[in-house]
């Protein structure tokens, strides 16, 4: 109907499904042929939407340059969107799920001080009824924590674990596949008790 508005942020939200599948690369075809559209004044809740996905896909690969370029677009995207257009909605981007994305991120380019750092921000800017991402966010959190301190890293990843209404498979997918504990440490089977625990409840 020529809503590139919504299109964008129905496009960001297809995203999601090959980000939670472990597939950066089928992230980017689907993102980078808009993202290359967009002009020097285009800024929306959508754009950074768009850039924050494509900066999460650069993360998993590794490829560091690509990630801060797409998360410092991101920022400046939402910076300069109208602000009646920044409001918890399906249809926008708030500053806490950007700070969602590039905690993530880091995380993946294992810039834990960074990560630590971000998330706990992201951490202050959610509404306490958010369930899901908050927890996201936590997992993450515990990752960026494991090098200097497994014990509470567990300990922060046990209650990301226990938050109500978080059975949702990117929480599943976020816990088995990047909260990974030295093998063998009593943090590990801790953690792999808790994961078989999720499985039942789920």
């Amino acid at each position: 109907v020529g809503d590139q508005y919504t299109a964008d942020i129905a496009l960001s939200m297809l995203g999601l499904v090959p980000t939670y599948q472990g597939q950066p690369q089928d992230v980017l075809r689907l993102t980078e042929p808009r993202l290359s559209q967009l002009g020097q004044g285009a800024a929306t809740p959508a754009h950074a939407y768009l850039w924050s996905v494509s900066a999460w896909a650069h993360a998993t690969l590794g490829q560091a340059a690509e990630f801060d370029r797409a998360i410092g677009n991101a920022h400046e995207c939402l910076q300069r969107s109208p602000a009646r257009l920044i409001a918890p909605s399906i249809l926008s981007f708030p500053p806490e799920r950007l700070g969602f994305f590039q905690g993530h991120g880091e995380v993946a380019l294992g810039r834990h001080e960074a990560a630590l750092a971000t998330t706990a921000e992201t951490l202050d800017l959610y509404d306490p009824a958010e369930r899901i991402d908050r927890a996201l966010v936590i997992l993450d959190q515990a990752v960026a924590l494991i090098p200097q301190d497994a014990p509470e890293a567990l300990t922060v990843a046990l209650s990301a674990l226990t938050l109500p209404g978080t059975r949702g498979a990117s929480l599943q997918f976020t816990a088995r596949h990047l909260v990974r504990f030295p093998a063998g440490s009593p943090q590990d089977r801790d953690w792999q008790e808790a994961l078989r625990s999720l499985t039942i409840a789920a």
